[in-house]
């Protein structure tokens, strides 16, 4: 473990919260664009929305494919070569007269580009003996960057249109390159390369078993053998599907439900991001206090008190108590994916947390976007509301109750190698005193 916090790695932490910012714009930001597009190429919302969609599945193929990438050319070589395409991309979308184009080089291929960058920051902040601190400042920053970035967005647009906001936009991406240099100083220390026994293993083996066992050693495929890989899957996605689906509808349902005006009703989100926020500064602070084998129940114990404050979010129609409830919510929700990280880390082995990070988390975003657009099928066939939140209630009561059942199993079996230790150690003293003479 690396203990010391030196210039390095504060470089680190800027770097993993650039990314989360400009990952998080990227979520959030993107519809600020639809409006100029609609009217210069004379489309739809749903053509302009292929940004955001194209967005969400470069982030989905970057999460996936992250390991493999990283295994192949490196966290540094991979990022800052996604750095380079993206800032291209871009700046050829911002000179091209289609929307599809646009949304390849604008959504796509940065999406792809900022998760790299996301899961190399956070593998490589799990080595440090704070590594939660660094976790829950990362994705701080998912909610820092639309604060800070939207209205810097909007200013670009209004003062440039959005070809030139793109420009601009692509010298952001183009710094991803810089941090791609700071990655390498902590590569080196990453790197495994194998043994020689195993080389020559693989020597005596034939062609075909040699393909079969680098494809298996290249994605990690013996995480599917795993059962605590689909049940962390499994609670990440029920996670997932709340936070971007059922609280996706918070300024919709102050507006349709509560009968707020819109501008009273995006308080509501600032109260969802107030609790989140204030969640993240005080875990990463407090969080090394709980230990590893706790920390499966104190998340699962999080997940429901965030579904009971969902459920009464659904309940109430006074504006007040919504506000407390939004900000509950975003109170017991806001720490999760930090913990869940430092879980996947301690729970696998640090060779594997890539696989497990970019896997559960590019199978997250396509659930959760699968869930988005049947829950506005939902919306579009009942007019009701209220049944967001009860979905999303019922999301965080079967994620809290997987990861308890979790915890359960491996308390269980801790319990038992304890007694399987104590015994052989036990058998092993009455040898002992067998054999020492009188």
């Amino acid at each position: 473990m690396i203990c010391k916090i030196d210039v390095s790695s504060v470089m680190l932490l800027l770097c993993g919260l650039y990314a989360a910012c400009l990952w998080g714009s990227t979520l959030r930001c993107y519809s600020l664009f639809y409006d100029s597009m609609v009217e210069d190429f004379e489309a739809n919302y749903a053509a302009a929305s292929m940004i955001s969609s194209l967005s969400l599945v470069g982030c989905a193929m970057g999460s996936v494919f992250s390991s493999p990438t990283f295994k192949l050319f490196g966290y540094s070589n991979s990022v800052m070569l996604l750095g380079v395409v993206s800032c291209i991309s871009t700046l050829v979308a911002s000179f091209s007269s289609s929307i599809a184009l646009i949304s390849i080089g604008f959504g796509l291929i940065p999406g792809f580009a900022l998760v790299l960058l996301h899961v190399s920051t956070v593998a490589i902040s799990n080595t440090f003996e704070r590594a939660n601190f660094f976790t829950q400042m990362f994705f701080l920053g998912l909610g820092l960057g639309p604060f800070l970035l939207c209205p810097c967005f909007q200013y670009f647009i209004e003062m440039f249109r959005w070809r030139g906001a793109l420009q601009i936009i692509a010298g952001m991406f183009l710094n991803i390159t810089v941090c791609g240099a700071v990655l390498r100083r902590f590569e080196q220390n990453l790197n495994r390369k194998p043994s020689n026994v195993k080389q020559c293993q693989r020597r005596e083996r034939g062609i075909c078993h040699q393909i079969l066992s680098s494809i298996h050693s290249l994605l990690d495929m013996k995480l599917l053998a795993n059962p605590s890989f689909y049940v962390y899957t499994l609670s990440a996605t029920t996670y997932g599907s709340v936070f971007f689906s059922a609280l996706s509808y918070i300024p919709l349902y102050g507006t349709k439900v509560l009968q707020l005006d819109v501008f009273v009703a995006t308080t509501l989100v600032l109260a969802l991001s107030v609790g989140d926020g204030f969640a993240k500064i005080s875990l990463s602070i407090l969080s090394d206090r709980i230990s590893s084998d706790k920390m499966i129940l104190f998340t699962s114990s999080l997940m429901l008190l965030m579904s009971f404050s969902v459920l009464f979010l659904s309940l109430t129609r006074s504006y007040i108590v919504a506000m407390v409830a939004c900000t509950a919510t975003g109170l017991f929700i806001g720490g999760l994916p930090g913990l869940r990280t430092t879980i996947g880390y301690n729970e696998f082995a640090p060779e594997l947390f890539s696989s497990v990070f970019g896997y559960s988390t590019g199978v997250t975003l396509a659930v959760s976007s699968a869930t988005q657009y049947l829950i506005g099928m939902l919306i579009d066939n009942t007019d009701n509301l209220s049944m967001v939140y009860y979905i999303g209630a019922g999301l965080g009561l079967i994620s809290a109750a997987i990861e308890f059942s979790w915890f359960m199993c491996l308390y269980q079996d801790t319990r038992c190698r304890k007694r399987a230790k104590s015994a052989r150690d036990d058998q092993t003293d009455n040898m002992v005193l067998e054999v020492t003479p009188c």
